[in-house]
């Protein structure tokens, strides 16, 4: 099994590797997904010289 196959994360995909190629050291091929959300939305009001307005915006964190 290849090293990156044994990390930690949210989930991971091991699946036959059917288009191997002559240098390639594996028979498989290793997805991994992680689910960690690294950003949020983010939504306010305000006054400003006498009119409203709705703010909205993504920050990543």
């Amino acid at each position: 099994m290849p090293p990156l196959a044994l990390e930690k994360t949210d989930r991971t995909v091991v699946v036959p590797n059917t288009e191997k190629m002559h240098e390639a050291k594996w028979d498989v091929g290793v997805f991994k997904v992680n689910n960690y959300r690294n950003w949020e939305w983010s939504a306010g009001y305000g006054w400003h010289n006498k009119d409203w307005y709705a703010d909205i915006s993504r920050t990543t964190l």
